[in-house]
């Protein structure tokens, strides 16, 4: 055997190996070749692991040697059972340290367990002191806080008195909670505007007004909305207006003025609901009778001052004592006052009636005014006769702008059979338009006989103002185009004639030489009986014949009706409505200018 501390050089792990093996004669046979002696001793040694080395080269050097591949099956198996046994006892140590790391953790786990059952008893015990003292201490907070805020509302209302005893529990409990000083020095103020609001209230109850308005018109200008300090300060002003406001009245009954009396009392009512006593009435009562007849008397009196004076006729009835010592005041106030109302109404509505810019509104309202006349005096059967008219004149005029002529003409003949100048001529205006327009109406449809009949009634109308020269040329002038249209030239050439001759046509032609030449002709014509050369001669002047007419421009309102506008102004609605290019409508439909045709003397 080889001595181990001195390398062998025959060894198969020594890197000389190789080269003594080459330059040393390798003995004949496995026998005795150095490695498979190594071999032997080493696996001898149990030293399996470096005994495969020596098999691996030996097998290489002696392939299919027996003892070499014996001896290597048989390493392999000692190899194979030595790992086993190394991991066997790798396994049993590996579990020996988890039992023991199971049993360290365990002890670790119990000792953490047993402090923290101690550290949470501990803590249990601590926090419940803790939560104890600061339960108290939100307490005693709330406590201040709801006292503080009671305080504060109270002397936002004014009441610094028990506003105090609350300040007073707060310092008991913290003396140096925030703010307190101040409120109490607010509460000090307060008490200070107490005792002066209080002497103002005194000198109110004694009727020292001028003291008490002073007092507290101070406390108003320190601390404005203190109290009702306000509404006090406003009874002191009204008391002294209403003062001032009698004396007036009285001062002005004595003077004669009527209205400054009636004025002065009543807003002094109106102040005050409990000002009155009977000297006041009586003044107010002779005041209203001295109104009512200067204003019935006064030709100027308007509507408004009309309505006026019927209410204080029925103040007046009000405020004398209904008993039988002033029965004979009340029955001669009463008849004075009915008979002056009565005829103040009529006479407005009628004025109403005449006027020629009314609109259906104040047609109306002229209605109204009469049914209270009447209302005045039932017995009156001329004021019974009027209502009665002015109620057919309403239907007709809304008749007359719905353009419903026969209808319009029906109302208008009735009030015309008992009026002829109802409403001012009025009527008459509306009664000859309806006329005109129904029968042109026929006169384009052709029914020549009906619009010849409706004309002729016209001319009825017009004979009851025969100032509107144009309105008399033009309906002439048509009932000659209708008698063409039936043949009748004699007729018609008559109406032509007329028609020119009803405006003096003949002083209007002396600078129309050639115009007078035709004019002569046709009147020759018709002298001699030639009646168709007469009508053709007349129809040529009436084409040239738009200098007989004069033009005026008049300010309208609107909704005036234009049959009005017409017949005051001496022209026809159709020659307006001609003139203006309006719409076919009988009232104005806006505020504008009119260019109103007219022929003039």
């Amino acid at each position: 055997m080889t001595d181990q501390s001195t390398p062998d050089p025959n060894r198969f792990d020594n890197p000389r190996a190789e080269e003594n093996r080459k330059t040393t004669p390798i003995k004949s046979g496995l026998a005795n070749d150095p490695d498979y002696l190594k071999l032997l001793d080493l696996y001898q040694n149990a030293e399996f692991k470096r005994c495969q080395n020596f098999v691996n080269e030996l097998e290489r050097r002696y392939p299919g040697h027996p003892d070499v591949k014996k001896i290597k099956e048989d390493l392999e198996f000692k190899l194979t059972l030595s790992q086993m046994n190394a991991k066997n006892r790798s396994t049993e140590k590996r579990q020996k340290v988890k039992a023991t790391l199971k049993l360290v953790v365990f002890g670790i786990l119990g000792v953490l367990v047993v402090a923290t059952a101690l550290f949470i008893s501990f803590s249990l015990f601590s926090g419940q002191v803790a939560v104890d003292e600061y339960a108290q201490q939100t307490a005693q907070a709330n406590s201040l806080k709801k006292l503080y805020a009671q305080a504060e509302e109270l002397l936002l209302f004014g009441q610094p008195q028990p506003a105090l005893e609350i300040i007073d529990r707060i310092k008991a409990i913290d003396p140096t909670f925030e703010n307190l000083a101040v409120m109490e020095a607010r509460a000090e103020y307060l008490i200070t505007l107490e005792a002066k609001y209080q002497k103002g209230v005194d000198f109110q109850n004694e009727g020292k007004l001028d003291e008490a308005l002073l007092v507290f018109t101070e406390i108003e200008g320190e601390e404005a909305g203190l109290w009702d300090i306000s509404q006090r300060i406003n009874q002191i002003m009204t008391t002294m207006d209403v003062e001032s406001l009698l004396i007036e009245g009285n001062n002005a009954y004595q003077a004669g003025n009527w209205e400054k009396v009636i004025s002065s009392y009543e807003t002094a009512m109106l102040l005050d609901s409990s000002v009155g006593n009977q000297t006041i009435d009586d003044q107010l009562v002779q005041a209203y009778l001295n109104k009512i007849i200067n204003m019935m008397q006064n030709e100027t009196t308007s509507v408004e001052d009309i309505e006026d004076a019927e209410q204080y006729f029925r103040k007046v009835i009000a405020l004398i004592p209904q008993n039988a010592n002033y029965s004979d005041e009340r029955g001669n106030l009463q008849e004075l006052s009915t008979q002056l109302l009565k005829a103040k109404y009529a006479q407005t509505a009628n004025a109403m009636l005449a006027d020629k810019m009314q609109t259906t509104s104040s047609i109306s309202k002229a209605v109204s005014y009469l049914t209270k006349a009447v209302n005045y005096d039932p017995s009156d059967s001329d004021l019974q006769e009027d209502l009665k008219n002015a109620k057919y004149y309403e239907a007709a005029f809304q008749q007359f702008i719905d353009m419903n002529w026969e209808s319009s003409i029906s109302n208008l003949n009735t009030i015309m059979s008992s009026d002829l100048t109802f409403a001012g001529g009025n009527a008459n205006f509306l009664l000859y338009e309806a006329y005109y327009f129904l029968g042109e109406q026929y006169y384009f449809a052709r029914v020549y006989e009906d619009a010849l009949e409706i004309l002729e009634q016209a001319e009825i109308v017009v004979w009851n103002d025969t100032d509107n020269l144009f309105r008399l040329f033009k309906l002439q002038t048509l009932l000659g185009d209708v008698y063409v249209q039936l043949d009748n030239y004699e007729n018609a050439a008559s109406y032509y004639q007329y028609a020119l001759y009803a405006i003096n046509f003949g002083t209007r032609l002396t600078r129309y030489p050639d115009i007078t030449v035709k004019y002569v002709e046709a009147v020759n014509a018709f002298e001699d009986g030639e009646y168709r050369n007469a009508y053709r001669g007349f129809a040529e002047i009436f084409e040239e014949i738009d200098f007989i007419y004069q033009m005026e421009n008049i300010e309208i309102e609107k909704g005036v009706c234009l049959a009005l506008i017409a017949g005051e102004y001496h022209s026809t609605v159709a020659a307006i409505i001609d003139a203006n290019n309006l719409p076919n409508s009988m009232v104005t439909t806006a505020k504008q200018t009119l260019i109103i045709p007219t022929i003039t003397e």
